[in-house]
């Protein structure tokens, strides 16, 4: 629900904002005789313990012919252990230690992670080290069947994928391994075998591969490590799988529209490429989604939804990758309004590089990291993403720090980030819907003109 509030010219000035003190976080660094990074982020007061490897793994990593394996064998690191030989078994004894064993696989990276009491961490160590030293990779007929599933609800009728944000990065980044589908084809996963998971296995499950991060109530740090040791220490060292050459720079706008005249709207995402992981103007990058999108008193939401009433929600989010990025912003409207939605999204960029933010708005941004910097304190599970990813990409740093580089964007770094990211030359437009021809004409040439 909404309130208004009236009053005299007080009443008219924004509130000011308080940017939050962040604490510190405690957090020890080990690394392991097999090369494994150990980060331990002890937090006493806390009931529970999370547990996240992180494996240099995904899309970006594989070559066309290989496209999803590392989300196929994700899948199969599930079906069982060589003492637990079925995926039955091995879901209910991680259960029966008061968690669940959750995985995802991202375009750079895999995690294995687990939510549990602290008195459980022992013995949930030992199953996740033999989750990954010891997979018994059976039934693998039945996996490609659930992962040919999950593919599959994702593609239309034609077999075209449905994801905007998956067919954005394959806009942006054409040929390039960024570009690849996480889950990979139907004819890949057709192709993959045991030798070939095998080998993908001894090549990315490795201690010098991997990072592991533990947060919560997880006792002495000298003793939780021997606990590593003990069970993940015996990954062998392997080697640290390199990301191959980054892209190469984009010159002129792209444009791709998918024709979907069945559904009420279409869905308009428009992305530019921008800076990589760990690039100098990388942090204004971030603050700059934060103007943008980080609530509804923000930019896009104030000019397209409360001024316009052109959708009923837009959002934006930046995806930094080693040596890439790209900054996306995101509507669903009528068809027939799709080209305005789209205008309005390039005037409130097009303000940007144009103007500095006010200092309100950069205070407000600075307060709501703040805040969600404190609050990470509170969820061991956030806390090892934070920690864990960081170590695993080579940024390590701490949720204090990464706060202190963020308040350090001044209003002119903002102006200067976005005249450089917001360029036609760099710019990806993707139009999923119902428009017209003439409507897509009207599109291209707007993004093209920008």
């Amino acid at each position: 629900m909404r309130r208004t509030v009236r009053g005299g010219p007080a009443a008219a000035r924004p509130p000011r904002t308080r940017t939050p003190r962040v604490a510190e976080v405690v957090r020890h660094d080990r690394t392991l005789p097999n090369g494994l990074d150990v980060v331990l982020v002890p937090r006493p007061a806390l009931h529970h313990v999370a547990v996240s490897l992180f494996v240099r793994t995904g899309s970006r990593f594989e070559s066309p012919r290989h496209n999803g394996i590392s989300h196929l064998l994700e899948h199969m690191l599930f079906r069982g252990t060589r003492r637990l030989p079925s995926a039955h078994a091995q879901a209910r004894a991680f259960e029966a230690l008061g968690g669940t064993l959750d995985a995802a696989t991202a375009v750079d990276h895999g995690s294995l992670s687990i939510d549990l009491p602290p008195a459980s961490l022992g013995p949930a160590l030992a199953l996740v080290a033999e989750t990954v030293l010891a997979p018994c990779f059976s039934e693998l007929g039945v996996e490609r069947r659930i992962v040919r599933q999950e593919i599959l609800q994702d593609l239309d009728e034609h077999g075209e994928p449905l994801d905007e944000e998956e067919r954005l990065r394959g806009l942006a980044f054409g040929r390039h391994p960024l570009a690849r589908p996480i889950a990979g084809t139907l004819s890949g996963l057709r192709r993959f075998d045991l030798p070939l998971l095998r080998a993908q296995h001894r090549r990315h499950y490795c201690g010098a591969n991997a990072v592991v991060c533990i947060a919560g109530r997880l006792g002495a740090p000298d003793a939780c490590t021997a606990l590593v040791a003990r069970t993940l220490g015996r990954l062998p060292s392997g080697r640290r799988v390199p990301t191959g050459p980054p892209p190469g720079a984009q010159r002129r706008p792209r444009a791709l529209f998918l024709r979907h005249p069945g559904g009420n709207q279409t869905t308009v995402r428009l992305g530019f490429r921008a800076p990589a992981l760990g690039a100098p103007d990388e942090p204004a990058a971030a603050m700059l989604l934060r103007v943008l999108d980080d609530g509804l008193s923000t930019r896009l939401y104030e000019r397209l939804c409360d001024r316009r009433g052109l959708c009923y929600d837009v959002s934006a989010d930046y995806d930094a990758f080693e040596d890439a990025g790209l900054f996306a912003v995101e509507a669903s409207t009528d068809h027939a309004q799709a080209p305005r939605v789209l205008a309005e999204m390039l005037a409130v960029l097009d303000e940007l590089r144009q103007a500095e933010v006010t200092e309100a708005e950069l205070a407000t941004a600075r307060a709501r990291h703040g805040y969600a910097v404190g609050a990470m304190r509170d969820d061991p599970a956030e806390l090892c993403e934070f920690f864990g990813l960081s170590a695993l990409l080579g940024v390590t740093r701490s949720p204090r720090a990464r706060h202190a580089e963020l308040c350090s964007v001044e209003a002119e770094d903002l102006r200067g980030v976005a005249a450089r990211i917001f360029v036609a030359s760099g710019a990806s437009l993707l139009a999923v819907g119902g428009c017209r021809v003439a409507d897509e004409r009207r599109m291209q040439a707007l993004v093209e003109a920008f």
